[in-house]
């Protein structure tokens, strides 16, 4: 078992433990992140790679965040908990600051969107905000509107599956996959009444209820969540 640390002068520091094939050495086992201003890491021969690339994200990132994620600067320009998502992931690398996620994930707990499975996302996103920074506040504010909402969540007791709340035609509530329809293998997403998607969806964010709910001292519910 050999030890890589990864470290990151803000906000977390991250230890990865990797297994290696007997024999197998390292030439380097520190990254250090591209916050603002930082000295530029890299490895080995994939050095002039490895900074191009990263100068392209870091940039990029830092040079499309507004004041508001959205999902693109060119297109719908609006927020959206998937889009937001896969933003705040890319920003934790990059930036120190957690205003901007923040601000976004307050912003769409109270302006949902489309897809069903899209509302269920600010579930995840405060669980990732405590991982990446330790800070508990935006945790302990969001707690009870989350709890509230997932509680209003009913599985079918027989099979412990949630019906889906796909509409028949693309509505509020439908289910979004963007599979090619020769790629479904048959699967009709808007005619199953146990949504994969849906549930899947619902399993990530129960789970991270009761996680939430334990780090807050509230047993009771995560043993409920975890049920």
């Amino acid at each position: 078992m050999t030890e890589l640390d990864f470290s990151f002068e803000q906000p977390a520091w991250v230890r990865v433990l990797e297994q290696l094939p007997r024999g197998s050495s390292l030439s380097a086992v520190r990254f250090l992140t591209l916050m603002e201003g930082e000295e530029e890491y890299a490895l080995g021969h994939w050095q002039k790679e490895y900074n191009m690339k990263n100068n392209t994200f870091k940039y990029a990132i830092c040079a499309t965040n507004q004041d508001l994620y959205v999902d693109s600067q060119s297109r719908e320009r609006c927020a959206y908990e998937g889009d937001a998502l896969i933003n705040m992931l890319s920003a934790y690398t990059y930036e120190a600051s957690m205003a901007l996620p923040r601000f976004s994930i307050e912003y769409l707990m109270t302006h949902r969107t489309w897809p069903a499975e899209y509302a269920l996302m600010p579930v995840h996103m405060v669980r990732l905000d405590y991982l990446y920074s330790g800070d508990r506040s935006l945790l302990e504010r969001s707690y009870p509107w989350l709890r509230n909402m997932m509680l209003s969540e009913r599985p079918d007791p027989e099979v412990g599956l949630f019906p889906s709340k796909a509409a028949p035609h693309n509505g509020w509530n439908s289910i979004l996959v963007d599979w090619p329809s020769n790629s479904r293998d048959g699967y009709e997403m808007q005619a199953a009444y146990y949504n994969t998607v849906y549930n899947a969806m619902m399993h990530i964010s129960l789970r991270d209820m009761a996680i939430m709910a334990h780090v807050l001292g509230k047993e009771d519910d995560a043993t409920a969540f975890r049920a």
